[in-house]
C-alpha cells in the first residue's frame, strides 16, 4: 500500500489495505462497518472498497489528545 499520508481523501482502499491502515483484521473491519463506524463502497458483489477519508474520520473519533505538563 502507498504511503496514506500522501493519498487524496477520496481514494478508495481495498479491504486488505483498509484493514492494514486501521491495524485490524479484515473480519474486524467488517465488524466495525456493521456497527456503523464507517460506510463501505460496494462496487459489485464480492468487491468492497473503503474511502480513505471515512477511515481517517473514524480514527479521529478514537484518538485522544494527551496534554503534557
Amino acid at each position: 500500500m502507498d504511503d496514506t499520508n500522501t493519498l487524496p481523501d477520496d481514494r478508495l482502499l481495498s479491504t486488505r489495505d483498509a484493514a492494514q491502515f486501521l491495524g485490524v483484521s479484515r473480519q474486524t473491519l467488517y465488524t466495525l462497518h456493521r456497527k456503523g463506524c464507517f460506510p463501505a463502497i460496494v462496487l459489485s458483489p464480492g468487491l468492497t472498497n473503503w474511502r480513505l477519508d471515512d477511515l481517517r474520520a473514524y480514527i479521529a473519533t478514537k484518538t485522544r489528545r494527551v496534554r503534557s505538563g
